[in-house]
């Protein structure tokens, strides 16, 4: 899908982060974008489907039970994106790590089916680095309304950022490491099936109850008064906008702490 950048079009630009109009735009435009994602069931993955189930029905019975279970589908795909690709890839390599040079001297299939590989893993890699920023919520993980946990946001772009990161060394070297060409495909195969995994534990019944709360229960003029807009105060951290207070929940000092040592390691 099309992703439309959040100033656009004829709504106002303002400068300063406590601005409520300014806030309320930026807001309103996440849920549009969140809105189409649910609609059209693409671009948004179970670390963004969890952030929005934390504060959805919280009045029901069932909730607690319910946002346990996409909290640990969560945590899952994040140790599988993180522990489970450097795992993956430290076996792979381990055993001729000290040896490992390039001869050329394997047959001309599995050079040529390896150089192939490597070129697309590349090209696809690099896709996928420039689609993250603009998929789904990432877009503007900064401006995130209340009704959705930023944690979890901040979460899936950090173990995304990492999986990539990985996949670029860690391909060159499974694909340098394989013994036959059906090796090279198989663990092609394999981290891109790491890659993905965030957006397969997503299925159609997240997306129906997303477009299903907003067609009958999202109502920005309660979501987004002046009143509860006035609580909100940012901070900008190495020229990144940081709530840091009027969400919900509380927390936000640690929430700071998570996003900014998060950042460094990703960037590191």
């Amino acid at each position: 899908m099309s992703l439309k950048p959040l100033n656009a079009g004829s709504r106002p630009q303002y400068n300063s982060l406590d601005d409520t109009q300014w806030l309320r735009h930026k807001y309103e435009a996440v849920c549009e974008e969140l809105q189409q994602c649910a609609e059209d069931g693409a671009d948004l993955d179970i670390y963004q489907v969890t952030a929005f189930f934390k504060y959805y029905h919280t009045d029901d019975p069932l909730h607690k039970y319910r946002y346990a279970w996409y909290c640990f589908k969560s945590l899952l795909c994040a140790l599988v994106q993180t522990l489970g690709i450097v795992a993956f890839l430290s076996y792979e390599v381990r055993n001729d790590w000290t040896d490992l040079q390039c001869t050329m001297t394997a047959e001309w299939d599995l050079r040529c089916v390896a150089t192939l590989f490597s070129a697309y893993i590349s090209v696809q890699i690099s896709t996928y680095f420039n689609e993250l920023r603009g998929q789904g919520l990432y877009e503007k993980v900064g401006f995130l309304p209340v009704f959705l946990a930023n944690e979890w946001v901040y979460l899936g772009l950090y173990c995304n950022a990492f999986t990539l990161m990985a996949a670029t060394f860690g391909s060159f070297l499974l694909i340098y490491n394989s013994d036959t060409t059906i090796d090279v495909v198989l663990n092609a195969l394999a981290l891109f099936f790491i890659i993905d995994i965030d957006d397969n534990l997503v299925d159609h019944l997240d997306y129906f109850h997303i477009a299903k709360w907003f067609e009958t229960e999202y109502d920005p003029n309660v979501l987004f008064t002046d009143e509860r807009l006035a609580d909100v105060r940012y901070k900008v951290l190495c020229g990144m906008p940081l709530q840091v207070s009027g969400r919900t929940g509380g927390c936000n000092t640690l929430k700071l702490i998570w996003v900014f040592v998060g950042a460094v390691f990703v960037l590191t």
